[in-house]
């Protein structure tokens, strides 16, 4: 006995596309050999078992909290995600995930999957020194961000280029060397051309914003 059999209709010279039905409607769908994970759940295309996940869910919020750490806003948008991903995602508690971690200092960057502190580690191969407020020269600002979260120092880049040193000390924040000190530049007769500093105050010239560290 034949599976299909073509229907259609014809008036008036026109005709409508052909649909094709199954007409043994016992035999064994094809799901039946398809197992589909992480809820996704299984369809017949063109004779073909297929697992596809939800296409939406209800827009009722009622925030969970999953087991990878991330707040979705309803269990049904966890599962979509977890079906997605092919992960399996669970909830860890109803309501939104706290937050991993707070405050991460030194410069240090917050790793949502681990709920920590993580430092950075690597740096792009570039020469471009800059002088650390420890008095040590680095090839470049990330290697000074490193060691600074990594030995947990407030670190800072004090000058561009190779530290010079001055005396038993290091000059910084445009201190100039003279006579084995530090001083600071002079600022009269600067012109008046305002910046706003890092400090949220305003100098009247960027010779007056670096004075102050300084003296």
């Amino acid at each position: 006995m034949p599976r299909d059999v073509d229907l259609s209709v014809r008036a008036r010279g026109d005709e409508t596309p052909t649909a094709r039905w199954p007409t043994d409607l016992h035999a064994p769908s094809p799901c039946l050999r398809k197992s589909c994970e992480f809820g996704a759940e299984c369809v017949v295309k063109d004779d073909e078992p297929v697992c596809e996940c939800p296409d939406a869910c209800p827009l009722t919020r009622d925030p969970v909290c999953g087991t990878d750490g991330s707040t979705y806003g309803s269990r049904c948008e966890m599962r979509a995600m977890g079906c997605a991903l092919q992960r399996e995602i669970v909830i860890q508690h109803r309501g939104p995930c706290a937050e991993p971690c707070r405050n991460c200092s030194f410069g240090a960057i917050c790793d949502g999957q681990m709920g920590r502190c993580v430092c950075p580690t690597e740096c792009v191969d570039s020469h471009q020194p800059v002088c650390g407020s420890d008095g040590n020269t680095y090839s470049n600002e990330c290697e000074l961000n490193v060691r600074a979260c990594t030995q947990q120092q407030d670190l800072r880049v004090v000058a561009q280029g190779e530290c010079k040193i001055c005396g038993n000390t290091v000059c910084a924040w445009g201190a100039r060397c003279v006579q084995d000190q530090c001083e600071c530049p002079q600022c009269q007769g600067q012109l008046f051309s305002p910046v706003c500093g890092s400090d949220g105050v305003t100098y009247d010239n960027a010779c007056e914003l670096r004075s102050p560290p300084a003296s």
